[in-house]
């Protein structure tokens, strides 16, 4: 799932931001939840990206994550 992410997304400004994502059986978005962030142009990026990907679907049907996202440049 990290390799995914990281080819599918790219943080527009330094800082991280740490969600909450819960996933369905198919691998879509069932809810995502923002628990912390130093950039509100990353916490965007996310919230209009992360609702659109098709992760692979996860072994064990519904499935929660919790990711910090971190762009150092």
């Amino acid at each position: 799932m990290i390799f995914y992410l990281q080819e599918q997304l790219t943080l527009p400004e330094y800082g991280e931001v740490k969600i909450q994502l819960d996933l369905r059986e198919d691998g879509s978005v069932y809810r995502m939840a923002i628990l912390s962030s130093q950039s509100k142009t990353n916490t965007r990026y996310l919230e209009e990206h992360i609702p659109h990907l098709r992760f692979p679907k996860p072994e064990q049907g519904h499935c929660q994550f919790i990711l910090t996202f971190a762009n150092e440049r």
